[in-house]
């Protein structure tokens, strides 16, 4: 079956744009991505997809319910709620993990 025959879920065209928007986002936050996984035994690539992956997993419920019958969330909604929470766990890791500049 060709690839653009397959008809795809609202909630999923949703959470590609969410991804979209998270690679986005995190392409713009290169250089905390930088200082975090200095420190850490895997890569920048393998970082970001494991981070994209716990923000989504964080919102899909929610973008499960932005749509009929329950509808309970506008899709900007859920894109936010994506964004505040990849800004929240991009602060923990710095906490975690970024290596701390002293200025003497």
């Amino acid at each position: 079956m060709e690839a653009s025959r397959v008809k795809r879920k609202p909630f999923e065209a949703l959470i590609s744009e969410i991804v979209e928007l998270l690679c986005e986002r995190l392409e713009a936050d290169g250089e905390k991505v930088r200082r975090i996984v200095a420190n850490l035994e895997v890569d920048a690539k393998t970082y970001k997809h494991l981070l994209i992956r716990e923000v989504v997993n964080g919102v899909y419920v929610d973008a499960q319910f932005t749509f009929p019958p329950h509808a309970l969330h506008t899709p900007e909604q859920v894109k936010e709620k994506a964004l505040k929470l990849l800004a929240k766990k991009l602060e923990r890791d710095m906490r975690l993990y970024a290596q701390k500049v002293v200025v003497s």
